[in-house]
């Protein structure tokens, strides 16, 4: 311990707490949902609205009791049914102003001549002086899809497993310190408050697919955000602060929904494709029934640390020809291959080639959505990769090191034509 600290004039002890500030985290966001079912908020929020008499209450919940139907049974219930009955009658549900953000990711260019998104009043004489509702109607008027409404109405909140920065503990001057470096509490859900420390100049967010929640139909959440990503339980006013977004378990690089993402957050200035989240052991053992993980492990069997974070790697070449890599069809090895026919044989700027067509993808939806009147965002700076450890990251560059020893031999070794060889 360096005693004399203290007696450093804060401005230098300033400067030291900065220095210690932690790498940039790669924070990834995950959603708890809480619906439970009350009957006392039932009765409440529906019953009460429309039987003044308490006797008549008072024999519906009698009559919930009394019925043996599997359907009425409460533990049978999941999370989207209890929503579901909770909100289900429109009139009676405000729903969050923040919603309207997401109508962005609803709307197409029209064919239409006269440019418009839908039929108007004015083709049939009709007028009026209110103005057109951004909301979709289904959001307004109808319950029936359940998915739609437990998108839109569940209740939950936002955190992360990211190990919080130790200078945010360590003492109140290291920790107004780092709140002064831009960390604070963020991303709050629509039904509670922030509980995830994050720095948006400094951190990058990360959103993967999710693993349970509380319903089994994949498609749930495109309802909201058009992706797999869940990015429609985030507040829009934290969305637009996001600076850094790596996005997980992406294939194909140009899909509307990842054009669907980068205008939702509107702001970004790096956008991380994830390919491949490595494990840290073999997956026939995380995928075992009978595993156990341990305290504070995590879905790829890696107990994240301050001293041991995920992080974000960019591929290489060499990556392909890995026993590591996912996609062993031709696509990208035909791509690999007319990008050296075309470049006489260099295999160096293969990946950023392919991240400047991502640009250009997302550029070009970008012209086609402004015919929707849509908010402008920014075009960020694309990267495809993998999330690994530092572990696996020094792996990855031995296994680069010897493929490039390879290649090398292999040059080395070819035969050079001589005159006497030609025609």
């Amino acid at each position: 311990m360096f005693e004399p600290f203290q007696r450093l004039p804060l401005e230098i002890r300033s400067e030291i707490w900065l220095a210690a500030m932690p790498e940039s985290r790669l924070v990834r966001l995950e959603e708890r949902i809480t619906e439970q079912y009350n009957e006392e908020e039932y009765n409440k929020d529906v019953y009460s609205k429309f039987y003044v008499e308490p006797r008549m209450v008072h024999e519906l919940d009698q009559a919930y009791l009394d019925c043996e139907d599997l359907e009425y049974d409460e533990g049978l219930w999941t999370a989207t049914d209890i929503c579901y009955a909770r909100t289900s009658i429109p009139s009676l549900y405000k729903i969050d102003p923040g919603l309207q953000h997401f109508s962005q990711a609803w709307k197409y260019p029209n064919r239409k001549p006269e440019g418009k998104l839908q039929t108007q009043l004015e083709s049939y004489k009709f007028t009026s002086s209110r103005p057109r509702p951004e909301l979709p109607l289904h959001l307004l008027t109808d319950c029936e899809n359940t998915y739609q409404v437990f998108d839109a109405t569940r209740r939950g909140y936002l955190w992360s497993s990211c190990p919080i920065p130790a200078l945010l503990h360590t003492c109140r001057e290291s920790r107004d310190t780092m709140k002064r470096a831009g960390y604070e509490l963020t991303f709050r859900h629509r039904t509670a408050g922030p509980r995830t420390w994050f720095n948006f100049h400094h951190d990058i967010l990360y959103l993967s697919c999710r693993e349970h929640r509380g319903c089994e139909d994949d498609e749930i959440s495109r309802s909201l955000d058009q992706g797999p990503w869940n990015i429609g339980q985030l507040s829009p006013d934290d969305l637009k602060r996001v600076e850094k977004l790596a996005l997980a378990e992406v294939y194909d690089f140009r899909e509307d929904c990842q054009s669907h993402a980068v205008r939702l957050f509107g702001n970004l200035k790096e956008f991380l494709l994830v390919r491949h989240h490595r494990c840290t052991k073999p997956e026939k053992e995380l995928w075992d029934p009978d595993y156990q993980e341990a305290p504070g492990e995590d879905r790829w069997g890696h107990v994240e640390t301050e001293d041991a974070l995920w992080r974000f790697l960019p591929y290489a070449v060499a990556d392909m020809f890995s026993s590591y890599w996912l996609d062993r069809g031709p696509r990208f090895f035909q791509t690999l291959r007319g990008h050296l026919r075309d470049n006489g044989g260099s295999e160096e700027d293969f990946w950023p080639s392919v991240e400047a067509k991502v640009e250009v993808f997302l550029k070009r939806q970008k012209e086609v959505a402004l015919m929707c009147d849509i908010p402008l965002w920014n075009i960020p700076k694309v990267r495809i990769g993998q999330i690994v450890t530092e572990a696996q990251a020094k792996e990855i560059f031995n296994d680069r090191e010897e493929y490039a020893k390879r290649a090398q031999n292999v040059g080395e070794s070819a035969e050079v034509p001589t005159v006497n060889d030609t025609v």
